[in-house]
Order: structure tokens, then C-alpha cells, then sequence
């Protein structure tokens, strides 16, 4: 079932226990006529999180082979801004489904 699990990512909160994670969000994916907007709220306001400098973005294009981490791929790069973030992707082929992340 698509889509593959996402590739695994180093977290540096991971690596030293006394930092908080890094802020759980909201993906909201529409369809624009300038192409895919995706729109990241914070899903939990009221948890502390670490602070953020950039945000990666992936995409996932669906085909009809089996699925594989390897169809990940990053797309971008987000500079962390106050919180809600809205981007627009305008490289990605009509009529081809995609997930992000």
C-alpha cells in the first residue's frame, strides 16, 4: 500500500534526551491552480517543542510498482517562520498522485 514509510531522518533531538522534539505538525495539501499548496499548522499548541531553523519537505509519487522508501524524495527546503507556513509546489505533473511529508 503506498505510500512506503518515510526514510529514516537523523533527529538530533534523539541524540541528546535533554532537548524537546521538534513541534508535531498539521499537513493540509490542496490543489491550486498554481499547482500543490501545502499548508503546516502546529497540531499541538500547548506542548513545547525545540526550536526549528528550516523544515525539509518530501514528496512521494505514486506508481504502479510495489512501494519503496526510495521513492521519497526531498523536495525543498522551508526556513522555520512563525507558525502557520503556506508553500506552493509548481514541478509536479497533473493527473499523478502524491504524497508529502
Amino acid at each position: 500500500v503506498h505510500p512506503a514509510p518515510l526514510p529514516n531522518v537523523p533527529n538530533s533531538a534523539t541524540q541528546n534526551s535533554s532537548k524537546t522534539f521538534p513541534p508535531k505538525l498539521k499537513l493540509q495539501v490542496s490543489n491550486i491552480s498554481q499547482g500543490i499548496q501545502l499548508f503546516w499548522t502546529l497540531e499541538d499548541a500547548t506542548k513545547g517543542h525545540s526550536e526549528v531553523q528550516n523544515y525539509e519537505i518530501y514528496a512521494y509519487l505514486e506508481t504502479s510498482k510495489p512501494p519503496s522508501i526510495k521513492c521519497w524524495k526531498k523536495v525543498g527546503d522551508v526556513k522555520a517562520i512563525p507558525l502557520p507556513i503556506r508553500c506552493t509546489l509548481s514541478q509536479f505533473k497533473k493527473g499523478s498522485k502524491y504524497h508529502f511529508s
